[in-house]
């Protein structure tokens, strides 16, 4: 890809925008920005990070159509007038993973992407290469943008990235040397359009490998058992269900890793700290990631036995006259809600609501039936849950109209032994910039009122 003397015009001044004008600020003097925040805004943005020489464009400006290249943000979504206004001129649009691999120094890229479990996965992986004695880094949807350190880097470095819908919807020739997909279930139908469009999406962490490359797709989902998969990259699949013929599955306890020369033990799932049934999933999957890599059991092990997952995913907050309280923030889906639900023992009063992302929840009020108390509902989603759950026979809900109500509600309707979780099925973005601020501003809500 060569950008020199290139028109260049870069969606959005959040993160990913303001890594990617610092990266194109030595390949050409042609930049050109859009963000749908005011222009005194983005030019406060601009000026934070020293970024000068920018040109700043409104979505009704002609010079759109004469751009080189555009570079866009996960929160521009394909029906965004400035994408469709580019894809009309048949402007080129990429993300910033596809810009960072075509400027990288080092091959050794492990992607990771699935509706849930991303995150979790991703630090996992990355924690156990390092043990291994690698010199590895997590980058891309997990918060340190991909183009800052893909192209800044020794060639023998290794990178798990996690990579997200939004971002593989604009790669084009990204071909990282191993890929996992976790699960594939409905989420972001908002912004893709289709639940076809959204597997297509995910579907392009694979396209590109080769024979040499490694696919790791878990058994137990219908939709990537039977995914298209047109190049042949090395296949090998995960279950926590099934025994299968070669790679990692459960078995009488243990986790196994089998091939056509070998079947060995890797570990016993009572020394694995990481609670619930979809994060042995996970590890699975990590875990195929590893034996192709040639890790050591013991180096897993190690990892295994003492780490208990990252922040705002069934994240432990507090316990207060026997009433446990869980931060899964991350839970921005009606799967990932499930998942959290399924992982606690119970009685559980469930804190959910947010963004509206066109989902169904019906499910949600299914699985909460046998395991939850009381449900309380906050944000855009509130009164959608709440007529869910009342179509369905679950009475006990609630209405907030903010964080604080919530976990005041939940407070006084708990009795020792109950768990209070916030898993909200729903984005965050209509009360707040993102999931860690929620879940941030949960955790600091529960200790107040512990105080």
């Amino acid at each position: 890809m060569i950008l020199e003397n290139k028109k260049v015009l870069v969606l959005g001044v959040g993160l990913t925008g303001i890594s990617v004008l610092n990266f194109l600020r030595s390949k050409t003097n042609n930049i050109y920005v859009y963000d749908d925040l005011p222009y005194t805004e983005i030019v406060e943005k601009l000026d934070n990070f020293g970024i000068s020489n920018i040109v700043i464009l409104d979505s009704k400006s002609e010079l759109i159509k004469d751009m080189d290249i555009v570079i866009t943000s996960p929160g521009f979504p394909p029906y965004h007038e400035v994408i469709l206004k580019a894809k009309s001129s048949l402007i080129p649009i990429i993300s910033d993973i596809e810009l960072a691999y075509h400027y990288r120094k080092s091959s050794n890229i492990y992607g990771i992407t699935g509706t849930n479990g991303k995150t979790t996965s991703t630090v996992l992986l990355t924690e156990i290469l390092r043990q291994e004695g690698l010199k590895v880094e997590s980058l891309g949807n997990i918060g340190t943008p991909i183009i800052e350190r893909l192209t800044n880097c020794s060639h023998d470095d290794h990178f798990v990235v996690e990579l997200s819908s939004f971002q593989l919807e604009y790669t084009n020739d990204f071909r990282p040397k191993v890929a996992l997909i976790l699960n594939i279930t409905e989420d972001h139908l908002n912004w893709h359009g289709s639940m076809d469009s959204y597997i297509a999406a995910k579907s392009k962490i694979f396209a590109n490998q080769k024979e040499e490359d490694l696919l790791v797709l878990n058994y137990d989902d219908d939709i990537l058992r039977h995914i298209n998969i047109n190049r042949k990259p090395k296949l090998m699949y995960f279950s926590v269900n099934n025994t299968i013929d070669e790679g990692i599955f459960v078995n009488d306890s243990k986790i196994i890793y089998r091939n056509e020369h070998i079947e060995e033990e890797i570990i016993d799932i009572e020394r694995i700290k990481l609670p619930g049934k979809h994060n042995l999933e996970n590890i699975c999957g990590v875990l195929a990631i590893c034996k192709y890599l040639g890790i050591s059991n013991d180096s897993i092990e190690k990892v295994l036995s003492t780490f208990r997952g990252v922040a705002h995913r069934i994240e432990y907050v507090t316990t207060k006259n026997d009433v446990e309280y869980y931060n899964d923030s991350k839970g921005t889906n009606v799967e990932s809600s499930i998942k959290a639900i399924e992982a606690l023992k119970g009685p559980i009063i469930l804190i959910a609501g947010g963004y509206d992302k066109n989902a169904d929840y019906t499910r949600l009020i299914e699985a909460l039936k046998d395991k939850c108390k009381v449900l309380i509902v906050l944000g855009q989603t509130k009164e959608k849950i709440r007529d869910t759950a009342y179509n369905n026979d679950f009475l006990n809900v609630f209405i907030a109209n903010d964080m604080k109500e919530a976990v005041d509600i939940a407070h006084n309707m708990s009795s020792p032994n109950d768990q209070v979780l916030l898993s909200p099925a729903c984005a965050s973005w209509d009360m707040y910039k993102n999931y860690e601020e929620r879940g941030d501003h949960f955790k600091k809500i529960v200790n107040d009122i512990m105080e």
